[in-house]
């Protein structure tokens, strides 16, 4: 089932987020392709905005290690800073 566009489950964790009022969305953006989830949980202030991050890319670093073990981790890297990116420029955009 989908909300929005949105798998029901991304929608049930999007749903139990904190507000973020006066952050900007490009700073929030270039923080999470940097910093990950590890910048964001700092610029939202949230745990969660920590966390969900970083869990995506412990799951995308895993499964390129079984799907492209030749080329290795970098590419889940750049997967997970650009996820990164779009979360903390989605929940400025959405609060």
């Amino acid at each position: 089932m989908r909300v929005h566009g949105v798998p029901k489950a991304i929608a049930l964790l999007w749903k139990d987020l904190p507000r973020v009022d006066g952050r900007n969305r490009w700073i929030a953006a270039i923080i999470g392709f940097l910093f990950g989830g590890l910048g964001l949980g700092l610029y939202f202030w949230s745990w969660k905005d920590f966390l969900y991050p970083i869990l995506v890319l412990v799951l995308l670093l895993i499964g390129f290690d079984f799907i492209l073990p030749v080329v290795g981790a970098a590419p889940a890297w750049f997967v997970g800073g650009i996820f990164a990116a779009g979360w903390g420029f989605a929940r400025v955009s959405n609060s």
